[in-house]
């Protein structure tokens, strides 16, 4: 919470997703938009927490645990760690 602050400041999910630098970053060329890996430029011990609560999560809730899974079978194991944090 002390890396945070208070949780007004973030009215919607979305800007806590972007304060926390775990929206991909994204390309554009031609017409075409690409998204790439997420930028990493925030809280890295933040986000690193926000990994591990999801793990924990995934590992302990059959919900999770079903989310998980299924977003490691399409998108792979790194992916899903860091769909489950957001």
């Amino acid at each position: 919470m002390l890396a945070l602050g208070a949780g007004e400041r973030f009215p919607h999910s979305r800007r806590l997703v972007s304060y926390l630098e775990l929206n991909p970053s994204e390309a554009s060329r031609g017409g075409r938009q690409r998204l790439g890996p997420i930028s990493k430029q925030g809280n890295s011990m933040l986000r690193w927490r926000l990994v591990e609560a999801g793990q924990s999560a995934a590992r302990f809730d059959p919900e999770w645990r079903r989310n998980y899974q299924r977003l490691k079978f399409r998108r792979g194991g790194k992916v899903a760690q860091v769909a489950l944090a957001v």
